[in-house]
Order: C-alpha cells, then structure tokens, then sequence
C-alpha cells in the first residue's frame, strides 16, 4: 500500500487566454519528476497550433523545465533556466513581451489558471 502511494501521479493543467493566443500547459508528476509535458499555443484566427514537449523537475513550487524542441515564447531576458512557479490554482512562467498599458516590452510573469473541468 506503501508503494502505490510513493508511486502517485499528480495531472494539472493550466490556460491562459492571451490577447493574440489561448496558451494550455498539461504535465504529470510523480516523486518530483515531470513527464507528459506539453505546451500549446493557439491563434485565434487560425487552427494552426504550435506545442512544445517537456520534462523536468519540481522542487516546491519551482518547476525547472526541460524542453524537447524549440521554445516558441519568448523567454524573460536574461533566463538560462527555464523555471516556473506553481502555486495553488496559478502556474507562473516568466516570459517577455509587450506591456499593452506601457507599450514598453519587459520581464513579466503570464498567470496561467487551472483549466475548467
């Protein structure tokens, strides 16, 4: 019983319905490994979808991410590592874009929420 207990799996699943694009982050994991990691990004206007495969590790909250493939979004300047943050109901992914109230492009964490059942 022990056994079935340490070989758990945890799903999550999160979105993030962007300006431009409807981003969804699907991964499991067990003893602290991620495994079946997939990023999807999808335009509004078109049915062409990108998606990135990914493992890594959790630590805590920190999600160090290993991607299979190229990374499609732009990563926070300065980031070597890509590390994410999951917390209760919010995966953060530090990325790097335009601020649409500044019009200034920075670092700035996307919000990901759990997806609806």
């Amino acid at each position: 019983m022990l056994l079935s207990a340490l070989s758990a799996e945890d799903r999550y699943c999160f979105e993030n319905a962007g300006l431009k694009f409807q981003d969804t982050v699907r991964f499991s994991v067990s003893a602290n490994r991620i495994s079946k990691g997939e990023f999807k990004r999808a335009p509004y206007d078109e049915e062409t979808a990108k998606t990135m495969k990914f493992t890594g590790t959790k630590t805590g909250t920190v999600l160090t991410i290993q991607p299979k493939g190229k990374v499609f979004y732009e990563k926070a300047k300065g980031e070597e590592i890509i590390m994410w943050a999951l917390k209760k109901q919010v995966l953060s992914i530090p990325m790097y874009g335009k601020n649409h109230t500044t019009g200034k492009y920075s670092n700035y964490d996307a919000q990901f929420v759990k997806c609806k059942p």
